[in-house]
């Protein structure tokens, strides 16, 4: 759900994530990759959007420069960690599928 939703909902859907609780270990990990992982992302998404808003209100145009770069990087050091999370995913369906 959170994979596929629009960037503008992930912070949402993260916040529930982090809010449900756990007691099955391996589905707690999944949580915890998954929240690592997104919470990047979404941290990342944040840096683009004030980044925008610099721009749109005649900011500092290096302090904007800057957080994209920043976004950027994150977004890049996200990836693979959110690609790590939906093979967890996959295999804790797998696994719990009845």
């Amino acid at each position: 759900m959170l994979r596929d939703a629009p960037n503008a909902q992930k912070a949402a859907l993260l916040d529930g994530l982090k809010s449900t609780s756990c007691a099955v270990p391996d589905l707690c990990e999944l949580q915890r990759v998954c929240i690592d992982g997104y919470g990047q992302h979404v941290a990342a998404l944040s840096e683009t959007e004030r980044a925008k808003g610099l721009l749109a209100n005649h900011g500092d145009a290096a302090e904007a420069s800057r957080a994209l770069d920043y976004a950027r990087s994150e977004l890049a050091e996200a990836a693979p960690k959110i690609a790590h999370c939906a093979d967890a995913e996959g295999a804790a369906r797998r696994k719990y599928k009845p």
